[in-house]
């Protein structure tokens, strides 16, 4: 061996195979210990024979085309992961065994699969970083908890509107309905977007003079104004995720960076298909850019001197403003919960800035497929600097609204 570290100093040849070129050892024993080495490297190989399911987990069958999937998620945590069966007798077996023989002997009984200590390390560190599982002897230590980013998010539940929403039901389901929205929904919106081209010099003109407005009589009426838009955004997802039989049980105020927003609880979504998922997703937006279309034709049909129809434009621009924001992919809001769910990456956000973070700081990633290791580089990059963008423009917000 220490021929080798000697040689290697000279040379750009990799230590192993100076070991094998030399007769010391051959080419699968060198594999074996490099994936040894990289299994000492995950937190749950060593806590193998303590892990265990979250307390609050729950699992749910779930129709996805022609395959039944399983959701196995931590509503307090606002996690979830899809499996099929094979993957989920695995994900058992590492909650509830103790060895990786205790695991290889069940799955093999129950799926007639071998798997290999690699896949157990992999499949095993997902469910720990996404929190799923704990290890009940140092729960500080292990699974998902508050940190990094989460620190920005603040939400605030203020009432479980589930006895309103089933007492609706009625009135939800067929205005939830793809024929509602094609037969009245859209032509409302395509009426105010024309409404609003004819009329773009006033509109802007009252964008500006909104954003140029800062004095305390104003600011209420404009933060009137948004939470109203708010407290109709969150109602969609709300309505939408009822209507398709996924009960809603908070609603509340939430604080990104710092920035006002509505939040509502929508995990048990996650049951859902994935066109209901998108449904639901895109629910508070249908909603607010419908109440932003009904103003723009109030805005229209009401006399030049009437106050209230300036009222109706103003609640029109920042309905709109705020739903374009709700589309971002790199936060989570709106935008982002539909983009994992477009590419089938759920707790997206988590394991793209978890990646990054072990690749600068050149700790092992696991077995991570080329495709998901693109997109979580690129979605960690620009999620990073998104966050930071929005970090300033935060403190812009209450520096002008303070007057600091």
């Amino acid at each position: 061996m220490s021929f080798a570290l000697e040689r290697q100093k000279r040379e750009s040849t990799r230590l192993g195979e100076l070991l094998v070129g030399a007769g010391v050892c051959t080419k699968p024993q060198i594999d074996a210990a490099l994936e040894a080495q990289r299994l000492a490297a995950h937190p749950v190989w060593s806590s193998l024979e303590r892990l265990a399911w979250h307390p609050d987990l729950r699992t749910s069958p779930v129709m996805e085309g022609q395959r039944e999937l399983i959701v196995a998620g931590v509503a307090p945590l606002g996690v979830y992961m899809r499996f099929d069966a094979a993957e989920f007798a695995v994900a058992e077996a590492i909650a509830t065994s103790r060895t990786y023989a205790e695991i290889l002997n069940a799955v093999w009984h129950s799926q007639g699969l071998l798997i290999t200590p690699g896949q157990v390390a992999d499949l095993g560190a997902r469910l720990w970083d996404a929190g799923l599982l704990q290890d009940p002897d140092a729960p500080t230590a292990t699974g998902r908890r508050r940190s990094g980013l989460d620190w920005l998010i603040w939400r605030l539940p203020l009432w479980d509107p589930s006895r309103l929403l089933h007492a609706c039901l009625p009135v939800l389901k067929p205005t939830s309905s793809l024929g509602f929205l094609s037969a009245v929904w859209l032509p409302i919106a395509l009426t105010a977007a024309a409404l609003g081209v004819l009329h773009a010099s006033e509109v802007m003109a009252e964008v500006q003079a909104l954003s140029n407005q800062y004095d305390s009589l104003h600011l209420g009426r404009i933060y009137a104004l948004l939470f109203l838009s708010l407290a109709v955004h969150e109602f969609g997802h709300a309505a939408v995720s009822t209507a398709l039989g996924a009960t809603v049980r908070q609603m509340g105020v939430m604080l990104f960076i710092g920035m006002p927003f509505g939040f509502c609880d929508t995990s048990e979504a996650h049951r859902l298909s994935l066109r209901g998922r998108v449904a639901v997703s895109l629910a508070g937006l249908y909603y607010q850019f419908g109440l932003a279309a009904l103003c723009m034709l109030a805005w229209a049909w009401l006399p030049l001197t009437t106050g209230g129809r300036t009222l109706a434009l103003d609640l029109a621009i920042i309905s709109v403003a705020a739903g374009a924001f709700n589309l971002i992919p790199f936060a989570r809001l709106d935008g982002y919960y539909l983009t994992e769910d477009l590419l089938a990456l759920p707790n997206l956000q988590a394991r793209a800035f978890s990646y990054i973070g072990k690749k600068l700081t050149g700790r092992p990633t696991g077995s991570v497929p080329p495709r998901e290791a693109a997109i979580l580089t690129i979605y960690g990059l620009l999620g990073l600097g998104t966050v930071g963008l929005l970090a300033v423009l935060a403190f812009r917000f209450w520096g002008k609204h303070l007057g600091l």
